[in-house]
């Protein structure tokens, strides 16, 4: 495929990302760019949007994808926001809807609903950043948003993952949860602050931690376990507060061999051996939060009738 120099221009500040209109405007006919389409040469996004760009291959980098284009042809007048902001920032999303790109618009035009695309309206100032020729609004932002659109559990997971990098701090965070205004969508994004903690290693940590809160339980994450002379043996995900018993969480299959396997399992007999329990849990087990906060509570209760 040849272009003009105009084009190869254009694509190149627009990172790869073009319009039919801008196409036409550097002499190529619709029939050409339906060839380009065709053989694949060139991909439609929405709108008349198009892109040169390899397609990505899970629906977050889709998604990302999206997002950044819009806001690449759209100028000053959006920003990418919300859940998609996160997927930019390589933050963790969880519970929300990844087939729809989420953007936020600064001027005064009207809120658009045109899957894949949503774009919403504000009076508010968003602080931003530039990448690759769009607008981002800050991860603070992102995660208050996030909040106020997908819930709690959504902003908890984001959210501890980016105190953890560093990324963000609560004077931040709560900052950006005023920009809301004094809204119902406000108050989970604060309620939804008050519950982070840098400590959670994994999302699945994150909603672990949410679930056994709101079932009564309190944990400490990053446990340190020691023998009684002081001896460090493990540092297990979380123990439940005054309690001798202990939560792994296993979000994935870490164990790919039988020598990785066989250190897991001496790892776990050193700690019981010191008197401890080990509650494991998997995904599976946070879908239902009742049966898992019952399970830990049995536990408790059963080192308890043996005490």
């Amino acid at each position: 495929m040849q272009t003009s120099t105009l084009l190869a221009t254009l694509t190149t500040t627009q990172y790869g990302v073009l319009t039919r209109k801008q196409a036409h405007q550097c002499g190529y006919s619709e029939t050409d760019i339906d060839r380009w389409v065709a053989k694949g040469l060139i991909r439609t996004l929405w709108r008349g949007i198009l892109t040169f760009n390899p397609e990505p291959d899970d629906a977050a980098g889709r998604n990302r994808e999206l997002a950044l284009a819009v806001s690449i042809i759209y100028g000053e007048r959006v920003v990418v926001s919300h859940h998609s902001a996160l997927l930019v920032a390589g933050l963790p999303t969880y519970g929300v809807d990844l087939e729809l790109a989420r953007l936020t618009r600064l001027n005064k035009g009207d809120s658009l609903l045109s899957p894949p695309v949503r774009i919403s309206r504000t009076s508010a100032s968003l602080p931003s950043y530039e990448i690759k020729g769009a607008r981002v609004v800050t991860d603070a932002v992102a995660i208050a948003q996030v909040a106020a659109e997908s819930g709690i559990e959504a902003a908890v997971v984001a959210g501890d993952a980016a105190l953890r990098r560093k990324t963000v701090t609560i004077d931040e965070l709560q900052q950006a949860a005023k920009l809301l205004g004094p809204r119902r969508s406000s108050t989970r994004a604060h309620q939804a602050i008050e519950l982070l903690d840098a400590r959670a290693e994994s999302p699945g940590e994150s909603l672990l931690r949410l679930i056994a809160t709101r079932g009564g339980l309190a944990l400490v994450p990053q446990f340190d376990v020691r023998t009684p002379s002081g001896t460090f043996v493990a540092r297990v995900d979380f123990r439940v507060a005054g309690t001798p018993v202990l939560i792994e969480f296993d979000g994935r299959v870490k164990y790919q061999d039988q020598q990785a396997l066989f250190a897991e399992k001496r790892r776990e007999d050193a700690i019981r051996s010191l008197g401890w329990l080990v509650v494991r849990v998997v995904w599976d087990d946070l879908a239902d939060p009742a049966a898992l906060v019952a399970r830990i509570r049995e536990a408790v209760e059963l080192h308890a009738r043996r005490a």
